[in-house]
């Protein structure tokens, strides 16, 4: 049964009907009386709602009374929001002296007088349905008032899975369930354990313990975690255990090609498989999944949690583990841990026994308990404890499952503000992660967040009300990722309690499923892809109140053609009364000037319509507008030029917006604003330029915009600095404290690549002149730059095309910071002092073509014992003129050209990757035996041989790329000592004619192999006995590209490579035919790429029997290109059977160029996906 929560609207009308922008503009429109007396109405309504609304559970009159007040309060509702808007622009002098023309066209009227007469009859109207409602009932209520809301407590759990020290009186049932999963002696191939208990007991919390343990961890070779709930369908539950297996979504895919992907992930393996909350009774069913998963190594485990007695009888021959309550002690310690300051035992006796009455009452149950003691932690234990155990605990059944009325009890106990946010989670589907950002958003879009503190924004309230629902477990596992984006998850029995209180209100859309929405439904998501306007239900656009439209369920597809558009079309002409709409990614070019019509709108949604262009002028009348969402609009030009009019905007989203020229004049009227990822300077090459487009009403966006934005958080990035004669001090970061990141870019069109070459190949000197354009020369970086100076809170930094000599005074003082990035510079020689950057953690060189020490000091100068103590990743990229860290005039220390001065010196103890690309004179690496991903040039390669053969710097090194190393002709022995190396990349080393003898030392252990651009290495005469191809046992991927040996056919030597599961063969411009039937040995085979290989006429035959090949990818190979035509190319019949083929021929020859890579990391392998490295090409014509 839904519940009716009224109080919460009803106050907030009465706020804006006492506002004094109201009276004032209810005075001008001879409209003051109907206000006041509708204010009355409103005000003894209210008064009477907090006991109905907590009468209506018990009282059926009180609740179809609280029903007929419902409409009437909602019409109040839109009536004064459309009102207020008015007297709002009125008061802030918008509509000017053209005030009755504005007034007319806002409201659609056809003049001031009818408007005027109009709004007067609809006030009193809905006064007088009011007070007949408020009359008209023949019971009692008595008048309160809601109490203060309660503080907010801690920050809740960091992580998605539950802590051992957060789980209380499960050891045993950890340990039983434990020692069954790692039982030799089971005959099953694949052993399932159904964990059965009603929900709340801790079922899904004891799975998380057991698949969160170390000893299971290291037990099993794979670990995969699906939330089931009541939907079993086999398709879907096998495209969630492949995401699970592999952290890669699958879309589009027919049953027969995803069984295949699935056989590929689980094959040979031994893995362990959680179904979480699962509620399929058909054996049948179940064993049509179970089959698919069969294909696996000895030992495998499913561990399925469900409600259902026979759900655990059909899935196992053992039987289920019936997961128990908690025994009183348990029971009374987890109260403890919840209801009292630091879980300790209270000092009032009396207490102590009420609290194990309560817990009594909760039967054990944790979620309950839990659940109860956290509500209990805001109450007084001595005043109200005792009082609630006897009027609240009494109305709840005992007998049977009472778990929901449990936990109904501290919904009831909510403020009326958090009841409705909790309410509004009935939209998200079971098992939905959460954006946390996006739920307060949208919060707040709905009016649902009230703020008693002036000083506090709606955001951080917003935080507040989360963090309130979280540690009273509405929500539960909060994560945040490496950005400080968090997401949270409900509870099951939560999001059951959710439906039952949102009710009809709130509809959730399901495909092919009737429609649960009626003439009381407010607010709809579509838990489908929507991608046209035939999947609008009818009966939904005739709907006239619908506040919430919101798409849950868009793919990462993109939408094309006129579809997506008419869905756009049809629900911005359709719904008036809308505050939040979701429009992304529907494949939008042209938004409607009528949305301008959408005078309550709060949340626009546009994001990810790339083919957006332009947005109306109307957008500018949103005056309500809160959020407006644009990115991934990557053809966005330009925004509206009075976007300063929309004075509530509070998040301003544009990343990747790259066609964005320049940000409108006058943003920095929206003081409010809090998210603006991007601000764009208009390019110019004069201050001429700049200073005419001043003139013109300051229609462009300047610096000194930003001055007064100081609510701005999370990252900011402005763009094209440099131009006109601006004072960057107007933009005044150093008071944003709640920036986190900074972006700066100064304006540049000049080619640094080039460059980068003209200076290895000694064409032009970095000390030239001439090498800027003239333009450059006259900006003033660095002056600039000092007039940026942000807030000492700030963690990440980037500057890129900044050509000042020295740096900013007070980049040297930012001991919070924790990345700085620097890119393309010609002028920097040195960087500032670093001692002073203790948190620092990651450091990016790339492209500082005239950097020749980091430090313009030496070792004995530094006053810290330990250099950047907190350093993890260091990067130096094209650095031509790279020579060392510290600049020093004594080189009498060094030997063969090796200084170890260095050495010594950098000592980072947390450093785990280290890259080098590009930096010919660059020869020192750091000292940490941390370090798991090194990239090793001609340069370094004598102190890496020395620090492998003296030292255990590189004791955990995972991943070795040899790049362009002159001297390398064979694999040296002493790469046997590397025992933790996993991936083998070697690039551009055009003396390497033999793999032997390092590869003998390194084959049992590889599981990726790169050989690139090794012009003398011939893959057929090499190792020729073959048995270096027998060795690599556990090879997954490997990748050939740029070897003139191959032309017609591979090396045989690949058919024993039994586990190979990747191979990519790239810019073979020999190779003619792949006349290798073997490859029908390699069975793991799962994706196959032939790129830009121009004379390849055939595919061998056997590829067809390649069942587990489940994407192939041909591009640029022009004669394959027509061969593999579908139904009529010559190899259609032997590639048609791929799950996933992709064919194309790169439209010009500079999309052939940026495949010519040679960084190591370019390739797939899934152990470079977190390593950010730019693309370096080594190719140049």
């Amino acid at each position: 049964m839904a519940d009716i929560v009224l109080s919460g609207i009803a106050e907030e009308i009465i706020g804006r009907l006492a506002s004094a922008a109201v009276q004032e503009i209810g005075l001008l429109w001879s409209v003051k009386d109907e206000l006041s007396e509708l204010e009355e109405t409103m005000s003894t309504t209210k008064a009477v709602l907090l006991d109905a609304e907590e009468m209506q559970t018990h009282n059926h009159q009180v609740r179809t009374w609280l029903k007929r007040l419902e409409d009437a309060v909602c019409e109040a509702d839109d009536l004064m929001d459309e009102f207020n808007t008015e007297a709002a622009l009125q008061q802030q002098g918008m509509l000017g002296n053209e005030m009755t023309k504005q007034v007319c066209t806002f409201f659609s009227a056809s003049n001031q007088v009818a408007f005027r007469h109009k709004l007067g009859h609809k006030i009193i109207a809905i006064k007088e349905k009011l007070t007949a409602i408020r009359d008209d009932r023949n019971f009692h209520l008595e008048e309160r008032h809601e109490e203060t809301r309660v503080v907010t407590r801690g920050t809740g759990p960091t992580h998605s899975y539950v802590p051992e020290e957060e789980v209380i009186g499960r050891y045993r049932d950890r340990m039983a369930i434990m020692e069954y999963l790692m039982d030799a002696e089971i005959e099953e191939n694949v052993g399932v354990i159904p964990i059965v208990g009603t929900g709340g007991l801790g079922k899904t919390t004891l799975a998380q313990v057991v698949f969160n343990d170390e000893k299971v961890e290291k037990h099993f070779d794979l670990r995969m975690w699906v939330y089931v709930c009541k939907s079993f369908n086999i398709k879907l539950l096998v495209e969630k255990i492949i995401k699970s297996a592999t952290n890669k979504g699958l879309e589009n895919l027919e049953m027969d090609q995803l069984q295949k992907v699935l056989q590929k992930e689980i094959s040979g393996k031994r893995y362990l498989l959680i179904l979480d909350d699962v509620w399929n009774e058909n054996r049948e069913i179940w064993l049509s999944l179970k089959i698919l998963l069969s294909n696996c190594g000895k030992g495998s485990r499913i561990i399925i949690t469900t409600r259902s007695l026979v759900v655990g009888e059909i899935t196992s021959s053992m039987k289920p583990y019936i997961l128990g309550r908690l025994n009183q002690d348990e029971s009374w310690a987890l109260f403890k841990k919840v209801a009292f300051n630091y879980g300790e035992e209270p000092k009032n006796y009396n207490i102590s026994v009420i609290g194990k009455e309560i817990i009594e009452k909760c039967g054990g149950f944790p979620l309950a308990i839990r659940t109860i003691g956290r509500m209990l932690y805001f109450k007084n234990p001595e005043a109200e404890w005792s009082s609630f155990l006897k009027m609240e605990f009494s109305k709840i059944p005992q007998e049977g499952n009472y778990i929901l009325p449990t936990l109904k009890l501290s919904y009831d106990n909510l403020p009326a503000d958090l009841k409705r946010c909790f309410a509004f989670c009935k939209l998200f589907p079971k098992g939905h992660q959460i954006d946390i950002k996006l739920l307060i958003n949208l919060w707040m879009a709905l009016g649902f967040i009230k703020i008693s503190d002036s000083t506090k924004s709606l955001v951080e309230v917003g935080n507040e009300y989360f963090m309130d629902l979280l540690w009273r477990s509405f929500f539960q596992e909060l994560e945040e990722d490496d950005e400080g984006n968090k997401t949270c998850k409900m509870h099951a029995l939560m999001h059951d309690l959710a439906t039952q209180v949102g009710g009809a209100r709130y509809a959730v859309l399901e495909t092919n499923k009737k429609s649960n929405f009626n003439q009381a439904t407010h607010h709809v998501s579509f838990d489908f892809h929507l991608d046209s306007s035939e999947k609008v239900p009818t009966t939904l656009l005739e709907a006239n109140k619908i506040r919430t439209i919101l798409l849950l369920r868009q793919s990462s597809r993109k939408i094309r053609g006129r579809r997506g558009q008419s869905v756009c079309d049809v629900i911005v002409s359709s719904f008036k009364s809308v505050r939040l709409l979701d429009l992304h990614n529907l494949g939008i070019k042209i938004v409607p000037t009528c949305i301008g019509k959408l005078k309550h709108l709060r949340y626009l949604d546009l994001s990810e319509n790339e083919d957006i262009k332009m947005l109306p002028d109307s957008i500018t009348l949103l005056y309500n507008l809160q959020t407006l969402k644009l990115s991934y609009c990557t053809k966005l030009q330009e925004l509206p030029r009075d976007l300063n009019k929309l004075v509530n905007l509070v998040n301003l989203e544009i990343d990747m917006c790259y066609s964005l020229t320049h940000m409108p004049g006058g943003l920095g009227q929206l003081t409010n604003l809090q998210t603006l990822s991007r601000f764009v300077l208009k390019e110019g090459t004069s201050r001429t330029t700049i200073k005419s487009k001043r003139s013109c009403n300051h229609e462009v966006g300047e610096l000194s915009d930003l001055m007064g934005l100081n609510n701005i958080r999370g990252k900011l990035s402005i763009i094209n600095l440099g131009n006109g004669d601006q004072d960057s001090k107007t933009a005044n970061l150093k008071d944003k404290q709640h920036l986190c990141s900074l972006s700066l870019c100064w304006h540049v069109d000049y080619d640094y690549g080039k460059l980068y070459w003209d200076l290895v190949d000694g064409h032009v000197n970095v000390n030239d002149d001439l090498l800027l354009p003239s333009y450059l020369k006259d900006v003033e970086y660095e002056a600039t730059l000092e007039g940026l100076e942000p807030h000492p809170n700030l963690k990440g930094l980037c500057l890129e095309y900044y050509e000042g000599v020295e740096f900013p005074s007070w980049l040297p003082s930012h001991a919070n910071l924790e990345c700085l990035f620097l890119k393309n510079s010609l002028k920097c020689q040195y960087l500032p002092p670093l001692n002073g950057l203790v948190s620092l953690k990651v450091l990016n060189l790339e492209g500082v073509l005239g950097l020749e020490y980091i430090s313009d000091a030496s070792p004995a100068s530094s006053t810290t014992s330990v250099l950047l103590p907190a350093l993890e990743i260091l990067e130096f990229i094209r650095l031509p003129n790279l020579k060392g860290w510290w600049r020093r005039t004594d080189i009498n220390d060094c030997k063969d050209g090796i200084s170890m001065n260095d050495h010594v010196s950098l000592s980072f103890p947390r450093l785990h990757r280290f890259i080098i690309i590009g930096c010919p004179k660059l020869s020192f690496l750091p000292m940490s035996p941390n370090i798991k991903n090194l990239l090793v040039q001609n340069n370094i390669w004598k102190p890496f041989q020395l620090a492998v053969l003296t030292a255990s710097t590189f004791s955990n090194l995972s991943l070795l790329a040899l790049f362009k190393i002159e001297d390398l002709q064979s694999l040296p022995e002493w790469l046997k000592y590397l025992t933790c190396l996993r991936n083998l990349g070697i690039i551009s080393c055009n003396n390497l004619m033999s793999l032997s003898p390092g590869i003998q030392q390194l084959a049992s252990l590889l599981e990726g192999l790169r050989i690139d651009d090794c012009q003398q290495l011939d893959m057929f005469n090499d190792v020729g006995d073959l048995n270096f191809w027998k060795a690599l046992t556990n090879l997954c991927s490997l990748e050939l590209r740029w070897s003139p040996q191959l032309k017609t056919h591979l090396p045989q030597g690949i058919q024993y490579l039994t586990s190979l599961q990747e191979l990519k063969i790239e810019y073979c411009s020999n190779l003619i035919s792949i006349d290798s039937e073997w490859i029908t040995n390699l069975k793991s085979l799962n994706a196959l790429t032939i790129r830009a290989c121009p004379n390849l006429t055939s595919l061998p035959q056997g590829i067809r029997h390649l069942t587990s090949l489940h994407t192939l990818e041909i591009v640029d190979c022009p004669i394959l290109f027509k061969a593999c035509q579908t139904d009529v190319g010559e190899h259609w019949p032997k590639v048609a059977q791929v799950p996933n083929f992709i064919l194309k021929s790169t439209a010009t020859s500079d999309d052939d160029d940026s495949q010519t890579t040679s960084t190591f990391l370019g390739c797939n392998w899934n152990v470079f996906n977190k390593i950010r490295i730019p693309q370096f090409s080594n190719k140049r014509t």
